[in-house]
């Protein structure tokens, strides 16, 4: 996934970097991995702020609140920006 990844950089097609990130995220946290899902969560978000595109937003979002919340951090899962 992260070949494909590579592959959305170099077409700047902002959105579907976005998104690429998020499903990166997941992958991350169904292996466990979670402060790598962290930080394609993180980076999917900002890119999604950065276009200002609140519906890319809601993917990283929720990849946050559920990397959260399997880490027993559920105060943080529910108080995540909006």
């Amino acid at each position: 996934m992260e070949q494909g990844l590579a592959i959305v950089r170099k077409s700047k097609n902002h959105f579907v970097e976005s998104q690429a990130l998020t499903f990166l995220s997941l992958a991350y946290i169904d292996i466990s991995e979670y402060p790598k899902a962290i930080d394609f969560a993180k980076q999917s978000l900002a890119i999604a702020q950065e276009i200002k595109n609140q519906v890319a937003e809601i993917s990283p979002l929720l990849s946050l609140g559920i990397t959260y919340s399997s880490l027993g951090d559920y105060q943080q899962a529910i108080s995540l920006p909006t």
